[in-house]
């Protein structure tokens, strides 16, 4: 309801509907389902609860404040995370793709939190109406049931494992698991590179793979172009105006993977060709060389027609106002992006020597290209500020430092293992794996929130002093329902299985090591 509302909102105003909104459905599904099973928990204790004397109500509506006042603030802290890591997203990361995924993403983990404090709510007090009239167990009949609870078996197992949990054993055995866990992440993290393919965005069996793998392995390897513009080309009548162009378009044929000048497309050789047979078959005078009239002489042969296309001219001064040059380059390396990158990043050098006469580089496919450079940087950038604010939204619920500290620890750690493992399975720093490391930062500190709060929450009850009674208690509160959620999460991710895509396949695995992770 809220991923639908949020799409045909966002639509509505003016969003482009882009095929990767299709992933968020399964995404805000398998983050909103958080929400209710730990209502529902929350919901079915405090009927426990009630039961033997432990709280006190008199109607549904104090019932239902009852649920809120337990788990509203671990649900707010976990909505306002998730949506801060997507709304982070939207302003730092650098692909369209991906903002419009973080966009409806983060509406959606809105509407989700707002329809589950409200509509869900509502319906869990009508199906709470309904069970209690059945049931007859308002509070005034409950007095006689009342009995002290024996301790059953998962209780004494529970209890029995939280003290094995705050042994000095442990404590040191999960430091040492804890130092390998970091280590391998760190060493495979720092061996990320960036890296971008189109066909990374195209469905597993769609023939554009194939079409772009034919163009990276025969067409780009043979013919790659770079179009030079030059939009103050000033007086050509001055020599001088005329040597820097063609010492531009000189530097740019310097270059060792150029294919030569005689696949260049520049209209002043042509031009110049032009002028020396023009001279020789007429008196020789050069006074009206370089002006618009000839110009327009020159471009109505039909072998130099064509460059027309190259020359912008004003529609008022038929002045010429700007054109563009394009050289050809070659080499077994040119599908390589890496390569690609380094030769962008020379022919813009080149341009930038060359400012006078307004030159500029255009390649189609530095869109993709320039992406590589900055992804790693704006990753861990995103990722830092993104855990800065995370810090300050639990701080907010848990005004304990040594609790926010151990919450966005455990973030961060999770963090840091999702990338290094996808490192080692070869999943490259891609849009699609940045999208992921937001993604991760958002859920991996549900449960850690959750935890760390009811944990917090505890050292208010006078009764529970040692920290495995602390420790037994939340885990009794918030374990089964987090358990209830990391399966039904991996199910609802699982059918992402049936679109058979590099995003998906990225997603799964992403999204299972999360949960893995988090039940570590």
């Amino acid at each position: 309801m809220a991923t639908s509302t949020a799409l045909g909102l966002l639509i509505l105003l003016g969003l482009r509907p882009g095929s990767i909104l299709c992933v968020t459905p399964f995404l805000i599904l398998a983050i909103g389902v958080d929400d209710a099973f730990l209502m529902i928990s929350a919901w079915n204790r405090i009927d426990i609860e009630m039961r033997n004397g432990i709280v006190s109500y008199k109607t549904i509506r104090e019932r239902m404040a009852l649920v809120l006042t337990d788990i509203g603030p671990s649900i707010t802290i976990t909505s306002l995370t998730n949506m801060l890591a997507f709304g982070i997203g939207i302003f730092t990361t650098p692909t369209p793709e991906i903002q419009l995924l973080c966009i409806a993403n983060a509406v959606a983990i809105f509407l989700d939190y707002l329809y589950t404090i409200t509509l869900y709510a509502a319906a869990l007090c009508i199906g709470g109406e309904i069970e209690m009239k059945q049931k007859n167990i308002y509070a005034k009949s409950i007095a006689s049931e009342r009995k002290t609870p024996e301790p059953s078996m998962v209780t004494t197992l529970l209890q029995n494992y939280c003290k094995y949990l705050s042994s000095g054993f442990t404590t040191i055995l999960t430091f040492i698991l804890l130092a390998i866990y970091l280590t391998r992440s760190i060493k495979y993290a720092l061996m990320a590179k960036g890296c971008l393919t189109p066909e990374k965005l195209f469905l597993a069996d769609s023939p554009m793979i194939e079409v772009n793998e034919l163009h990276s392995k025969i067409i780009m390897p043979s013919y790659t172009f770079v179009t030079v513009f030059i939009s103050e080309p000033g007086d050509l009548r001055n020599s001088s105006r005329r040597e820097r162009m063609k010492e531009l378009v000189s530097e740019f044929e310097a270059m060792p993977e150029c294919k030569g000048s005689r696949f260049t497309h520049f209209w002043l050789r042509d031009y110049e060709t032009y002028l020396e047979s023009k001279n020789e078959e007429g008196d020789g005078s050069d006074s009206d060389d370089y002006i618009s009239t000839d110009l327009f002489k020159f471009l109505k042969w039909p072998e130099y027609e064509s460059l027309g296309g190259f020359m912008k001219f004003d529609n008022q001064t038929n002045r010429l106002t700007a054109f563009y040059v394009t050289i050809v380059y070659h080499g077994k390396n040119q599908s390589d992006w890496i390569q690609r990158l380094k030769m962008l990043k020379a022919w813009r050098a080149i341009a930038d020597r060359y400012k006078d006469i307004g030159a500029s580089v255009y390649e189609e496919e530095a869109l993709f290209t320039d992406q590589i450079d900055s992804l790693v940087a704006t990753t861990l950038q995103t990722s830092l500020v993104i855990l800065v604010c995370m810090a300050m939204v639990c701080y907010i619920f848990m005004p304990d430092l040594f609790t926010v500290l151990i919450a966005i620890s455990s973030t961060a750690s999770i963090c840091v293992g999702v990338f290094g493992f996808l490192t080692f399975w070869n999943i490259d720093f891609d849009p699609v794996s940045m999208a992921t490391m937001i993604m991760s930062i958002g859920l991996s500190v549900d449960f850690p929130a959750h935890i760390t709060f009811h944990y917090h929450r505890t050292g208010l009850n006078p009764n529970l002093k040692s920290v495995h009674e602390r420790l037994a208690y939340s885990f009794s509160v918030i374990g089964f329902p987090l358990l209830q959620c990391s399966f039904s999460t991996i199910l609802f991710v699982l059918v992402l299985l049936l679109v058979p895509s590099y995003m998906s396949e990225v997603c799964i695995i992403s999204k299972i090591l999360i949960t893995i992770l988090l039940i570590y």
